[in-house]
């Protein structure tokens, strides 16, 4: 094969061009750049050409003939020796190369194994969801306990928070509530509602033949924003039981399940 075409240049190129051309493909197919299982035999063909190239005997007949080239009578020595800044510069950016794609795949590694956690502990993540929720639709348990005394305290500048305290039970009720217990107290006994099955806070009320009004636990699992929590579990884990195949976009996000799902059980057991 023609070396010149080997190097992609023409007979006519001056000496410049075709040592660049050289240097171009030599940094292309250098086995420490290059993955290729063939880029160390392509380096070795690029050396071979170039030192047949630049060798006397071919300069001063490549223009009168055009030999056939032989990889057995080439020598695979550089004919020019290299400057030794533009072969350190290449060794070290290949070895950056190494290092970047070294680190790239120790990421993916352990990304990789992150990812196999959440999917695995979405199932029960997906579990504890379904009983929550399965929990607040079942009818509840109404326990009466006589009040044995209440208080309130002032929180978050003018905010008050009122309590009652029970035989059985010490929780946090409305302040409604707590006013017209102060009014009636000892004379009936309030009704505390849990969930049948997490034993979980859901309502407190006064329950009377004259007055019966009920309110929903200001301290219960199912107030404010802790109600959707059970849903977004629910649906989190879904999406990565069905997407169980590692993604970097889905990456981040991979263990949220899990973090909601801790905080929800730390409410239902404080609650």
């Amino acid at each position: 094969m023609d070396p010149y075409q080997i190097l992609g240049v023409s007979r006519n190129d001056s000496s410049e061009t075709i040592r660049a051309a050289y240097r171009k493909l030599v940094k292309k197919y250098h086995p420490d750049i290059n993955s290729s299982p063939d880029a160390a035999q392509m380096t070795a063909l690029i050396n071979q050409a170039y030192d047949l190239i630049t060798s006397n005997h071919w300069s001063l007949n490549h223009n009168q003939q055009t030999p056939t080239y032989s990889q057995q009578t080439a020598t695979p020595e550089y004919a020019t020796p290299e400057d030794p800044t533009e072969v350190y510069k290449r060794n070290y950016k290949a070895r950056k190369f190494r290092e970047a794609k070294a680190k790239k795949e120790a990421r993916i590694r352990f990304e990789k194994s992150i990812y196999k956690l959440g999917w695995l502990s979405s199932f029960p993540s997906a579990l504890f969801a379904l009983i929550v929720i399965l929990d607040f639709f079942l009818p509840p348990n109404v326990r009466y306990d006589m009040p044995i005394a209440g208080y309130e305290k002032i929180v978050r500048g003018t905010s008050t928070e009122s309590f009652i305290r029970t035989a059985s039970y010490y929780v946090e009720v409305p302040r409604e509530m707590y006013q017209i217990y102060s009014l009636r107290a000892g004379e009936e006994p309030i009704f505390i509602e849990v969930t049948p099955i997490l034993q979980s806070l859901k309502q407190v009320g006064i329950k009377h033949e004259e007055y019966s009004k009920a309110w929903n636990a200001p301290a219960s699992p199912y107030a404010h924003f802790f109600f959707a929590m059970p849903y977004i579990i629910l649906v989190i884990s879904m999406i990565y039981i069905v997407k169980n195949e590692y993604s970097a976009n889905r990456y981040p996000f991979c263990l949220l399940h899990l973090f909601i799902a801790f905080i929800l059980l730390m409410k239902i057991v404080y609650s």
